[in-house]
């Protein structure tokens, strides 16, 4: 910790039942601030996670992953105004392998980090005038998860760029949803498939364009796909519907 935060810096740790999941929470939680940081280490017998967003308004989002399988997830974000951790942000423990985190005031900026040792399924819902960011890249896994469906649930208006990288690892089924009636305005794909994987983007009346269309083909009905067979496995699936604009990079 940088050394402006150690006189006022607590340690929480949460232990949640079953699984003996651990939350810590590192910050000044007495005193006001606008930084906080939330962590949580890979516990003993989880294989599957889930990690939900709530409450984000006019947010700069940022959701990577690093090349670590003992991390679970970091945390970190801004207040627009001080506050302390309570009186920013509720952490609701769902089960024992989901997460979510409802803001309760606004949050200028928030940076999760994802580890590499599991699958996720990723949830942000009801947020208005996101600026989001999602790569996939550093050996992250992706992968259906029969407790969740889908891998990416995304419910927001703004902006929302995603990019998937050749560094990645695709066991069967990845799906990502940005079709909900929350929907962002403008959707730019980067998406760049590792070797023998599929893919599927399905955009109904979504207007498009491309700055590479390399190995996708277009199928017809606003539908694109690496083959023309439905749902080949190993493979990546992407809705987009109801967004003002979608501009894609898309190779195989």
């Amino acid at each position: 910790m940088e050394k402006r935060t150690k006189k006022a810096a607590i340690v929480i740790v949460l232990v949640l039942g079953g699984l003996g999941v651990s939350i810590t929470y590192i910050g000044p939680l007495l005193t006001y601030g606008v930084s906080h940081h939330l962590e949580e280490r890979v516990p003993d017998q989880l294989d599957v996670f889930a990690f939900g967003l709530s409450g984000l308004e006019d947010t700069n989002l940022t959701i990577t992953y690093r090349n670590d399988s003992s991390l679970l997830y970091e945390v970190d974000f801004t207040l627009y105004e001080p506050a302390t951790f309570d009186q920013a942000m509720t952490i609701n423990p769902v089960l024992e392998h989901w997460l979510f985190l409802e803001a309760k005031m606004r949050i200028q900026s928030m940076t999760v980090v994802l580890g590499t040792g599991l699958p996720y399924t990723l949830g942000v819902w009801g947020e208005t005038a996101l600026n989001t960011t999602m790569i996939f890249d550093n050996g992250a896994i992706l992968d259906e998860i029969d407790e969740f469906g889908d891998d990416i649930y995304y419910s927001a208006t703004g902006i929302l760029r995603l990019a998937i990288t050749e560094n990645v690892t695709v066991k069967e089924w990845a799906r990502f949803h940005f079709d909900y009636p929350i929907c962002p305005e403008i959707v730019l794909l980067d998406i760049d498939l590792p070797e023998g994987v599929e893919g599927y983007l399905e955009l109904g009346t979504t207007p498009v364009s491309f700055s590479v269309l390399d190995g996708w083909y277009f199928r017809g009905s606003g539908r694109y796909s690496t083959i023309s067979e439905p749902y080949v496995l190993p493979s990546v699936t992407i809705n987009v519907h109801n967004s003002d604009y979608v501009y894609a990079s898309l190779r195989d």
